[in-house]
């Protein structure tokens, strides 16, 4: 399981840097959930992401954020309230279907 580098948005700008998903799933730092994700897939098949809840929801119940990242496409996903995501070290992990041709960027809104 890789740790990803949030990378701060600010008014200046940001060349988000995206880095190959690991197999073993990865993990983010989330203290003040803020924090989106974006997802390249340059594959040609469809990839599953999963965002790990582990506290209930505002309805009340714990389940994951399953997405698809479709073959070719981006997908951006987040913010992430810590109370239901952000685990005791505050970080939050992330799982996925395939790898394969898979990437992704941690971003921060910074105000």
């Amino acid at each position: 399981m890789a740790e990803l580098t949030v990378q701060n948005v600010t008014l200046a700008g940001v060349s988000p840097t995206y880095v190959a998903c690991d197999s073993n799933g990865d993990v983010f730092k989330n203290p003040a959930g803020r924090t989106f994700l974006s997802f390249k897939n340059t594959d040609t098949a469809d990839k599953t992401v999963t965002i790990l809840s582990l506290k209930e929801c505002n309805q009340g119940y714990i389940h994951n954020v399953v997405i698809t990242v479709p073959a070719g496409g981006e997908v951006l996903v987040g913010a992430f309230s810590p109370t239901r995501f952000n685990d005791t070290t505050q970080k939050v992990s992330i799982t996925y279907s395939d790898v394969t041709g898979l990437t992704v960027a941690a971003l921060k809104l910074t105000f």
